[in-house]
């Protein structure tokens, strides 16, 4: 795993742990990461929200499990929602 570390005058080095926003280039590095992951066809990211496309419920539950899977395995996790 690549890190981004940044010197702060307050306490040392900050390393990101996480795809930090504003950072040049850590868009491309988010999207490089995860397309090998999203290669299904009904999942699509935009900036940084995944969208599932389906027909029915279903399919929805299915999709969504193998995109939590999918991410598992790739030791990427998930942000809860911001106020």
């Amino acid at each position: 795993m690549k890190y981004c570390g940044v010197a702060t005058p307050f306490k040392g080095v900050r390393v990101y742990t996480r795809c930090a926003m504003g950072i040049p280039c850590s868009e491309t590095a988010l999207k490089e990461l995860m397309c090998p992951i999203l290669q299904e066809g009904s999942v699509a990211k935009l900036v940084d929200v995944l969208f599932c496309g389906v027909d029915t419920l279903d399919e929805l539950w299915r999709n969504c499990g193998r995109v939590l899977e999918a991410l598992k395995k790739s030791d990427i996790r998930l942000s809860p929602p911001k106020p």
